[in-house]
């Protein structure tokens, strides 16, 4: 496992190795969560991406859903909620 304390840095990440998951939230800097959502999966097609957020909007979840996110949680994260996710991703 490896974090990123920011949206470049993930980049960074995504560039030198293989993910099988990203955990996004949508408020990141400098890039919003959605941005490097699709950027992941542009270069990273199977990489499966949950997305997370303090500030749900039906606008937001299908933008996540339809630049391919595998998961739109809400916060606080039900960790439990979060690892059955986790899981289903991870076995897809």
């Amino acid at each position: 496992m490896q974090t990123a304390p920011n949206s470049y840095r993930a980049l960074d990440l995504l560039q030198n190795g293989r993910f099988q998951l990203a955990i996004l939230d949508i408020k990141m800097f400098p890039i919003d969560g959605v941005a490097l959502l699709s950027e992941i999966k542009n270069r990273s097609p199977s990489t499966q991406v949950i997305m997370i957020t303090a500030y749900p909007t039906v606008d937001t979840r299908k933008e996540c859903f339809r630049r391919g996110a595998t998961s739109y949680l809400t916060k606080p994260l039900d960790i439990q909620q979060l690892k059955g996710v986790i899981r289903t991703a991870l076995a897809a």
